[in-house]
């Protein structure tokens, strides 16, 4: 999770956007967006920023660049304004050639709509938003990596996302989901 300004630098990550990025806090906190994106993908960013500061929101995947050197192909949502000039992003990697079987969204969620998540499913969300991988919030949960998944559909086709991200990103915006950075 990492949130960054209007000028498109980082004001706030966790430790899981550390982990993913390979680079300390203060050091994605003296950077911004064009830090972990690769040179040749810089072409299009303003336009792409004005773009998605006009929707609100984005989904997708974007190539990122860790401290070492390293590209990681990774999920994300984001989310402008979540605070005045505060704009939320999640990203999501997952394991090598492994993706979860995602039934498209139902139906558009009504935006004052607050799904009916279960305790189980808010604490799996809540743990693949700090970057726990299946077996990591399974052994944290006392469950196996299978229920984990299983949990984790269900509260995507809940909350009508496609990814584990927008999952997260729409879990987070109807404050189903929090966390402390």
């Amino acid at each position: 999770m990492m949130v960054c300004d209007d000028q498109r630098r980082y004001v706030a990550v966790n430790d899981a956007a550390c982990n993913l990025l390979r680079r300390t806090r203060d050091e994605l906190l003296s950077g911004g967006i064009e830090d972990i994106t690769p040179p040749e993908n810089l072409d299009g960013m303003e336009e792409a920023w004005n773009a998605f500061l006009t929707a609100g929101s984005l989904v997708g995947s974007y190539e990122v660049l860790t401290g070492d050197g390293r590209r990681v192909e990774v999920e994300y949502n984001s989310t402008a304004n979540v605070l005045p000039g505060r704009h939320l992003s999640i990203f999501v990697v997952h394991p090598e050639g492994h993706r979860d079987p995602v039934e498209p969204a139902m139906d558009e969620l009504d935006p004052g709509t607050v799904p009916n998540l279960s305790p189980r499913e808010i604490q799996v969300l809540e743990q693949l938003a700090l970057g726990y991988r299946g077996t990591e919030i399974g052994e944290a949960l006392g469950i196996s990596p299978d229920t984990v998944r299983v949990h984790v559909r269900n509260a995507m086709r809940k909350l009508g996302a496609r990814t584990r991200a927008q999952a997260i990103g729409i879990a987070m915006s109807k404050g189903i989901v929090t966390l402390e950075t």
